[in-house]
């Protein structure tokens, strides 16, 4: 049986302005739910997921995001660390959907993958560019928590962590999907328009001393509706203008800059519209 996360550490970078956040998490519904009520449904839902695998909306190099089925208005952002300690001869006896995280291969990909900021500095990040007003939107954050469990017995050592940020799914398509899945652009969009907020936003963010680091298409999305610019994944993020696009880990630099991220953006887009522009006049 697959084992089940037993233990909640709900950590908010938002405790002391709890007056601000009353309503937490939206439900569709609007009942007023106590905070573990809420809790509770939250770890039985990413529990489902973890396990089955679906509603994914898409993943990284260190987290998954999904959504669940029952609040279309959010999102969780999913990092999960999986420790496997088994003597080789007892490998059979780890449950079968934890074996693959006891495999060598396994081990060497997670002491591979690069550096992330923990979900509550992400939180943090998030916060800080929200307050940018009516440039670019970025998600909202809710909460961190962090799922626990372990199965111990003679033979093998389970531990099994699992921490979620909590955040509002933005009613938008990414420029990379909306590229590779020839997604029609919205009525009347503006390259060069799109394009300028982002750069604005950038602006902006950079004099607060926040550093994206990671503006790429997959993290640009378009409101299908208006053409408004989206900006996700502040996973790589930073506070600080001393070396801003240095990893503190690994002591490497980034190997572009928010400004060259945009650039990019602007010349994908502006190809897929001369693209779909010669489709239509077909």
């Amino acid at each position: 049986m697959p084992m089940r996360y037993e233990k909640l550490h709900p950590s908010r970078w938002f405790d002391e302005e709890e007056s601000r956040h009353k309503e937490t998490i939206p439900t569709e519904e609007n009942v007023e739910k106590s905070r573990e009520e809420r809790e509770k449904e939250l770890v039985h839902s990413i529990t489902l997921f973890l396990e089955s695998g679906k509603n994914k909306l898409g993943e990284g190099g260190t987290a998954y995001v999904y959504y669940p089925e029952t609040n279309q208005k959010l999102c969780f952002k999913v990092i999960r660390n999986v420790e496997v300690f088994a003597r080789p001869e007892k490998l059979d006896a780890v449950p079968s959907e934890y074996q693959r995280f006891a495999s060598e291969e396994y081990k060497d990909k997670l002491r591979e993958r690069p550096w992330h900021v923990t979900l509550a500095a992400e939180g943090d990040f998030l916060d800080s560019a929200r307050e940018i007003k009516d440039v670019v939107r970025v998600p909202e954050p809710y909460m961190v928590m962090e799922l626990e469990s372990s199965e111990e017995t003679d033979d093998f050592f389970i531990s099994d962590k699992v921490k979620v940020l909590v955040m509002e799914r933005l009613p938008a398509i990414s420029v990379e999907d909306i590229i590779q899945k020839k997604i029609k652009l919205p009525e009347g969009f503006s390259v060069d328009r799109f394009s300028q907020r982002l750069r604005s936003f950038i602006d902006k963010m950079h004099e607060r001393g926040l550093f994206h680091r990671d503006m790429a298409a997959r993290n640009v999305m378009v409101d299908m509706q208006t053409g408004d610019p989206y900006v996700i994944d502040f996973g790589r993020s930073k506070f600080g203008h001393e070396e801003p696009y240095r990893d503190d880990e690994t002591k490497l630099f980034f190997p572009r800059t928010d400004e060259d991220g945009v650039d990019s953006i602007e010349k994908d887009l502006k190809l897929y519209s001369q693209y779909s522009r010669a489709i239509d006049n077909k």
